[in-house]
């Protein structure tokens, strides 16, 4: 048998290395994007309903926005893998990813890592020096160091809540740019963003949670043990009353209480009575609708008040 030619090996090579790169940056699991870019999007229409921002200037920050949720949430993933290689190949889950399966080196990893923080460093000097530098701290300091948190902490969810809607800070201050305008909705609305991160990342850590004690890794999941379900309850709650608490303080109308807290108020109903943490289809079933159901549908009410202010 002929070997093959070296142009074909090589196209091989490359195709290999850019589906191991996709695969990185979790390009097939677009659940995780939508948790990040629902964060900057609340932020951004939220800012806008409060200074009836034009509807192009809107759609340009909406824009500008996705692509940096998006490369955010990518490089996010990426150094996760490149840290946490040694125990994804420990977990069922994991042990088929790039890294693990040695479809791409360390090294290969960390020039992928390395070509988005600049392409990030660009787009995210089309914003206000503001928020460029919120982009940077979210995208750096605070995803960055969340594979870290696993390691010493029962409560990596918490920093989780930070990192992963920091964008709505990036987004307030590319509309206003200041965080003294109205800061009491703004921490609000991340107190209520952090509750929903730590109610859908609690039950995504259910996943793992056999592989998780035996290799040492922490979380949420594993430290409340039996009370997961009452706990998440209860963030849940919290969650409703500080989304309606930021909706007052921000002045929002009559779509904002009724699809996105009245909206809030029948997921949780709904789901939190069928949830099963020690079912791996109900745990996944539930952590999906959160981010294709829920985050969506209080966009959804937000961006029907901003329209109805600025037609």
């Amino acid at each position: 048998m002929l070997p093959a030619p070296h142009s074909t090996r090589s196209a091989g090579l490359m195709h290999s290395t850019v589906v191991s790169c996709l695969e990185l940056a979790r390009v097939h699991k677009p659940a995780g994007f939508f948790f990040v870019l629902i964060p900057p999007l609340l932020g951004l229409t939220m800012a806008a309903f409060s200074t009836k921002l034009a509807i192009p200037a809107y759609t340009t920050l909406l824009l500008k926005t996705t692509l940096s949720a998006f490369i955010i949430r990518s490089s996010a993933c990426t150094i996760n893998d490149i840290i946490d290689r040694k125990f994804d190949a420990s977990v069922e889950r994991t042990k088929n990813r790039p890294l693990v399966s040695g479809r791409i080196t360390v090294l290969g990893a960390s020039v992928f890592l390395l070509i988005q923080y600049i392409v990030a460093l660009c787009l995210f000097r089309t914003f206000n020096k503001a928020a460029f530098y919120s982009n940077v701290i979210q995208m750096l300091p605070l995803s960055g160091a969340y594979p870290l948190m696993k390691r010493i902490t029962y409560w990596p969810q918490a920093w989780l809540g930070l990192a992963i809607n920091f964008g709505f800070v990036t987004s307030w201050l590319a509309v206003h740019d200041t965080l003294l305008f109205r800061p009491d909705t703004l921490l609000l609305m991340m107190a209520a963003l952090w509750c929903w991160t730590m109610i859908y990342d609690t039950v995504y850590a259910c996943l793992d949670k056999k592989d998780d004690v035996k290799i040492g890794i922490k979380s949420t999941a594993i430290f409340l043990g039996q009370s997961v379900l009452p706990v998440i309850g209860s963030l849940a709650a919290s969650f409703v009353f500080l989304l309606f608490a930021s909706g007052m303080s921000n002045y929002q109308g009559m779509p904002f209480y009724i699809v996105c807290v009245g909206g809030a108020v029948l997921f949780f109903c709904a789901k939190l009575r069928r949830l099963n943490v020690d079912s791996f289809s109900s745990c996944w079933d539930f952590f999906v609708q959160n981010a294709y159901c829920l985050g969506p549908l209080v966009y959804t009410g937000l961006l029907i008040d901003y329209l109805l202010v600025v037609a």
